[in-house]
């Protein structure tokens, strides 16, 4: 497994465009929104299908907007989160936290999960090399268990502290249930 074999569903997921009023990230396309990723480079292609009256259904079909789409992700996503060193069946769920969650946030996750399964490492945000030892020794089942369990603790802190986005509690269960 590997970055391209993590994106791909990633896009399935997220879906090609979509503009929901209550998300605070605004317009989003394969996933990445104009709050988080302003500086995307795809805004710009996204702004041509538009003008030329091309379907979001077709979007896809755009090699530059996946390629950009593509670009965006493994170098601010994937290769920051350190997602080509953790064990293959932890990938895809790690990279699709550090996408919707945030890098920091995947990262404490994951080193939380480690102290779960019996490990001592430091939950302070950065996955060093005593994060990766843990990782490469851990029971998989069992750390993508308690990772995802990690990761549905902090959906809650968000609903209960922003009660507008009970709205998309399920989807973002939906998610870990897709292995994002």
């Amino acid at each position: 497994m590997g970055f391209a074999d993590c994106v791909a569903p990633l896009y399935q997921a997220e879906g090609v465009e979509s503009n929901d009023p209550g998300d605070t990230g605004g317009e989003t396309v394969l996933g990445l929104d104009q709050k988080d990723d302003a500086a995307w480079p795809g805004w710009v292609i996204v702004a041509q299908l538009k003008a030329a009256n091309i379907p979001t259904t077709q979007w896809l079909k755009s090699a530059a907007l996946v390629d950009a789409a593509n670009t965006w992700y493994h170098d601010k996503y994937w290769a920051p989160s350190q997602a080509d060193y953790l064990p293959e069946g932890l990938q895809m769920t790690y990279f699709g936290c550090a996408v919707n969650q945030g890098l920091k946030e995947a990262a404490l996750c994951l080193q939380r999960a480690l102290n779960v399964c019996g490990f001592s490492v430091p939950v302070d945000g950065d996955v060093g090399p005593s994060t990766l030892a843990a990782a490469a020794h851990a029971p998989v089942p069992a750390l993508v268990s308690a990772f995802n369990w990690e990761r549905v603790l902090v959906y809650l802190a968000v609903v209960d502290a922003h009660a507008t986005d009970q709205e998309f509690f399920h989807g973002w269960i939906n998610r870990l249930r897709k292995g994002l």
